[in-house]
């Protein structure tokens, strides 16, 4: 200190509280070093503590809040479409409370449907939404806009925490361990049972249990590393079971039942590997629930056993980036995806099944054009929420539903840009026109009209 000149900022930046038995309390000590003496709160890399844990939240949720409401005031009177919308949300909205959902409790969760409703008031002019929100959070080919699903980004920041679980030396770690009473190998395996104290690590696990729901072992690799112990595959008298004496002996996954070939052990066999004996009825109970289901997966494992050590199916997910919570983040958005899209089994029932890909129709939204207001005008037919005049006049915003160009049939999707006699000599003449410009002959169909030119052009 004394060569570098460093020293300890004891005026500006020390601020002492007291805490326990005498928080709020006015006494102050050392008065000669002129330290700053608060009554309850400091704020320390951005957070603001609190003697009083519960006020935490709010302290530091609260000021962010209002700054995100000036943000969408801001932008509200531009002319944004919903994919501009969603980028001010991603670069401008959500990024003021990440080092927040990262670092302390998430907001309760009057806050959390208070903030989702003044974001999703923004991309739509405070009108009431015209996409389901789920849908809206899926990816491009999946029907979406890459909206960020609140609830499930929180819990993909919060579950990086586990990567650091398993993938760092800090002292902090063994704080954890020994303040929660976790088992780090059963953590590793099958997570844990145990009811946390504190209320940030219980958001943690409760993340990782409901990720762990959409994530279910489909290859070789996946099955064998999967955890035999409360595995809601592996069932005896329809109850997952963990017997702790094997895992003592380090009996863990499906690979540690597995003789060279590949072979479910035998019962003799197993006694010779682990040098310990467990009752008949427990080791015919697993093997019975194992290879049941080793069959409905339709998985052979007659094959030279994995010797190199394999990363438990539990937590390799955590390690298939360095870093980032995106690996995350996708599964438990794409756990919740409907099934069906209703605007997808609508259009099928209007042109009889013979829609193509689907995927590569929603892709082709953004693809047509650079320009966001013609991607929102496709993604709004293919959705179906464009406002025709049959759709005005469900709403009464119009007297009429008949075509805007030729006054005759009800003006559907379909109608106004393939059906219309007037729509389709436009189309018929542009169609020439790109042939004796590009010598290249496009076969116009309702399916290339309405969903772009998604297949071989």
């Amino acid at each position: 200190a004394e060569i570098s000149g460093l020293k300890i900022n004891l005026i500006d930046k020390t601020n002492v509280i007291w805490i326990g038995s005498k928080k709020h309390s006015q006494d102050k000590i050392c008065v000669k070093w002129g330290l700053k003496w608060g009554s309850s709160t400091f704020k320390l890399l951005g957070i603001t503590f609190c003697v009083d844990l519960n006020r935490m939240l709010n302290l530091n949720y609260a000021p962010r809040i209002q700054e995100i409401e000036s943000i969408i005031q801001k932008w509200s009177k531009q002319s944004l479409t919903p994919f501009g919308k969603i980028t001010i949300i991603k670069s401008l909205i959500i990024s003021k409370l990440n080092h927040l959902f990262l670092s302390i409790p998430s907001p309760d969760e009057n806050v959390l449907q208070q903030l989702n409703s003044k974001i999703y008031a923004f991309i739509w002019d405070g009108k009431p939404d015209k996409v389901n929100r789920e849908l809206l959070c899926q990816e491009y080919c999946r029907g979406g806009l890459k909206m960020i699903n609140l609830r499930n980004f929180i819990q993909g920041l919060k579950l990086t925490w586990v990567r650091r679980l398993f993938n760092s030396n800090s002292k902090w770690i063994k704080l954890f361990t020994a303040t929660q009473n976790i088992n780090f190998t059963e953590l590793a395996y099958f997570g844990t049972t145990k009811k946390l104290d504190n209320v940030f690590w219980k958001e943690v696990i409760c993340a990782w249990k409901n990720m762990s729901r959409f994530r279910h072992p489909r290859y070789f690799e996946e099955v064998i590393s999967s955890s035999i112990w409360n595995n809601e595959n592996i069932k005896i008298d329809n109850v997952s079971v963990y017997y702790r004496s094997w895992a003592q002996n380090g009996v863990w996954t499906v690979n540690d039942l597995l003789d060279e070939q590949g072979n479910i052990l035998s019962y003799q066999n197993f006694e010779q590997l682990y040098t310990f004996k467990p009752t008949f009825l427990q080791f015919y109970g697993i093997k019975v629930a194992l290879k049941k289901w080793l069959q409905s997966m339709g998985i052979n494992t007659e094959r030279e056993k994995q010797q190199q050590a394999l990363l438990p199916f539990n937590i390799n997910i955590f390690f298939k980036s360095n870093k980032g919570s995106k690996d995350m983040y996708n599964i438990l958005n794409q756990g919740a995806i409907p099934v069906v899209i209703a605007a997808e089994r609508k259009w099928e029932g209007i042109l009889n099944n013979v829609v193509g890909d689907w995927k590569k129709i929603h892709n082709c939204v953004t693809k047509i054009s650079k320009n966001t207001k013609l991607c929102w005008f496709q993604y709004r037919i293919i959705h179906r929420i464009l406002g025709t005049n049959t759709l005005l006049l469900k709403m009464n915003r119009v007297q009429c539903n008949l075509c805007t160009f030729c006054k005759e049939e009800p003006e559907s999707i379909e109608h106004l840009l393939w059906g219309c006699h007037i729509v389709a000599d436009i189309w018929h003449h542009l169609n020439a026109w790109i042939f004796e410009t590009t010598h290249i002959e496009i076969p116009l169909n309702v399916d290339i009209v309405m969903f772009g030119l998604y297949d071989n052009y």
